[in-house]
């Protein structure tokens, strides 16, 4: 094992303890040669949620990589708290098997009304060349998108 000391640090005057945690974080990440995340418990709830889900349908582990979205992110940008994003990811995985190549199959999959902001989202979605189902971080953001405009 190799240990590395890194120079102490402290808060710098009138800095929040959230703001000298990141930068705590930044420089150990940094030292690693690593990025950080946002990543916490909730995330570890969600992703039991979807591993209860998943072996019900003999699902394989790989499947569980769409599962990280990051939910203090989720949470901070979309709004969605953990047990929202675990009611969102049961849909999710209701949806997800169904081809989302047509706009009518992609509202459907997301249960929403067609809406500007969504149509706009599938149309980015049909430009960018993304395959025919959904990740499940997009599946939350078009949700947030269609609570807030559609």
């Amino acid at each position: 094992m190799r240990v590395t000391y890194l120079p102490a640090m402290a808060p710098e005057p009138g800095e929040a303890p959230r703001a000298f945690a990141q930068r705590v974080r930044g420089a150990l990440a940094a030292e690693l040669g690593r990025a950080t995340t946002e990543h916490g418990h909730d995330d570890e709830r969600l992703q039991k949620h979807a591993r209860r889900r998943l072996k019900r349908r003999g699902a394989p582990r790989e499947d569980l990589a769409w599962a990280l979205p990051e939910t203090g992110l989720v949470k901070s940008v979309l709004g969605f708290d953990c047990a929202e994003a675990k009611g969102h990811l049961d849909a999710y995985l209701d949806a997800r098997a169904a081809a989302v190549d047509k706009p009518a199959s992609y509202f459907s999959a997301l249960r929403a009304d067609e809406s500007p902001e969504l149509r706009a989202l599938y149309d980015r979605r049909v430009a960018a060349g993304l395959g025919p189902t959904l990740t499940f971080r997009e599946f939350l953001a078009a949700k947030a998108l269609a609570r807030e405009g559609g």
